[in-house]
């Protein structure tokens, strides 16, 4: 199963491109003597790479998915935006559950003969989007950086609407895919 919409020599571009801005970036601090900064956009640079040469039968659309919520995440963590009022850390929990959950859905769907009912496909999807997210929260708490049980929820529920969203987006890219 292979969506033409989302493999596009655009997004592969796109996603080669931002990994060459993340590499620069992570000279820059570690030049500044950022040491952990860079080391994490360098980590998301290689996870994007990863998606772009490793599996390449993935649509070249989650590569620039997975590069663009990674370089969220590593400047919520070098600017510390974690700590700003709800809208930065609910937003890229949405877009970050989106990205991962957008990609599984893809590979459940690809690994099935035919395309499954779309509430199954929302269910499951948003099934995996809940255990991670509640995976990450038990991280944040192992960790130490949970805010209070209100913050743990509103994670969780911005979660559910990544996946959610996820869901409906498989949907789509399923049956788009089914029409080639």
């Amino acid at each position: 199963m292979r969506s033409t919409q989302l493999d596009r020599p655009f997004f592969r571009q796109a996603s080669k491109l931002l990994i060459l801005l993340l590499l620069a970036a992570a000279l820059w601090l570690g030049w500044r003597g950022n040491w952990m900064e860079a080391g994490a956009l360098v980590v998301v640079a290689a996870g994007g790479a990863a998606f772009i040469y490793i599996d390449p039968r993935l649509p070249s659309v989650f590569s620039l998915l997975f590069l663009l919520a990674g370089t969220v995440n590593a400047a919520g963590y070098i600017y510390t935006l974690w700590k700003q009022p709800y809208v930065f850390d609910e937003g890229v929990h949405a877009f970050t559950t989106f990205t991962v959950c957008a990609a599984i859905g893809w590979w459940y769907l690809r690994s099935r003969s035919s395309l499954p009912r779309p509430l199954r496909i929302v269910a499951v999807v948003a099934a995996i989007g809940l255990v991670l997210g509640i995976a990450w929260e038990l991280f944040e708490w192992a960790i130490g950086i949970v805010g209070d049980w209100g913050d743990t929820l509103l994670d969780l529920a911005m979660d559910m609407v990544g996946a959610v969203a996820a869901g409906l987006f498989c949907v789509w890219a399923g049956r788009a895919a089914a029409r080639r």
